[in-house]
């Protein structure tokens, strides 16, 4: 899907955790509250932000769900090693590293409100079915082209959370997803296989 990369950790400036419940098999995504100087306001995304000084990527990860959700995490269960490019259609580029995090059972959430305006549980299997994906123009700076989505209430994953999304529950063997996604999308093929 998006760009990886192979620049070592002390290039990388953000980490994003990807919650998983084994219980209920569900995923976190929030809604991210009006910013500013923030590319991705109202956009959907996986809990994470911006690296300290002194701090490891992983660190980073955990201090970030807990200011935004209020969720403690500890030692992710697994981890995608390569880093992603966020914001290459927001004209700001950004490496991200995602952390995998498996919980058994569905912890509480607690907004921080001035950053995270609202957040969905979102089923696997639903997110995994392709039927369910659809092309929408999605970007204000490229309202023009269509991307690939997936609904949840009114809002859409889209854009960097997405791929990374797709790109993990490809790497579990989740389905044919990722090649279906690819079939339906009207970006640059040069995007969707890693090539731009």
């Amino acid at each position: 899907m998006h760009p990886e990369t192979t620049q070592p950790d002390h290039e990388i400036k953000a980490a994003v955790a990807i919650i998983l419940i084994e219980s209920t098999q569900e995923f976190l995504v929030i809604r991210r509250a009006a910013h500013p100087k923030d590319p991705w306001s109202f956009q959907m995304a996986l809990p994470g932000g911006y690296r300290e000084q002194n701090e490891t990527l992983l660190e980073t990860a955990i201090r970030e769900c807990f200011e935004e959700c209020q969720i403690e995490l500890k030692l992710p269960q697994s981890m995608l090693t390569k880093p992603k490019v966020a914001g290459k259609y927001a004209q700001k580029k950004l490496l991200v590293k995602p952390f995998v995090f498996k919980l058994e059972e569905k912890p509480e959430v607690l907004i921080n409100q001035e950053e995270v305006s609202h957040y969905y549980w979102v089923d696997i299997e639903h997110f995994c079915d392709s039927s369910r994906h659809k092309n929408m123009k999605m970007s204000r700076n490229h309202p023009t082209i269509s991307f690939p989505c997936f609904q949840i209430g009114t809002d859409h994953i889209w854009g960097f959370t997405y791929a990374v999304l797709i790109d993990y529950f490809d790497e579990m063997g989740k389905g044919d997803l990722k090649q279906q996604v690819m079939k339906m999308s009207e970006i640059d093929q040069r995007l969707m296989q890693n090539e731009a």
